[in-house]
């Protein structure tokens, strides 16, 4: 747990000199989801990192997976999105499972 929380402390630091970091948005959204007490925090940070990258099918994903419990048509949009950018089958297998999940869910 100390790890993790200098870890967010440096990560909120590099967003705070560069608020166009993708990959340090990524990871402090992450570390957020994993508090599993920051989760409207979490949202926060990847739709900024969104916003920065725009193309990054991981951003997606992860909204997606955010966005399953509370917004389905919202979540299917993420995913639907992330498959469309994923250039690897081991990646978009993935995303596919999601969209099972939230199908079988809506049915």
């Amino acid at each position: 747990v100390k790890e993790n929380d200098l870890a967010y402390q440096q990560l909120c630091i590099a967003v705070e000199l560069n608020p166009n970091n993708a990959p340090a948005l990524c990871q402090k959204g992450l570390l957020e989801l994993s508090s599993g007490t920051k989760q409207e925090i979490a949202k926060t940070t990847f739709e900024k990192a969104l916003q920065v990258a725009p193309n990054e099918p991981v951003i997606h994903f992860v909204l997606g997976r955010i966005y399953t419990a509370s917004n389905r048509s919202t979540a299917m949009a993420f995913f639907n999105k992330a498959l469309e950018l994923t250039n690897t089958n081991k990646d978009s297998l993935g995303v596919k499972q999601c969209i099972e999940e939230i199908d079988s869910l809506a049915g």
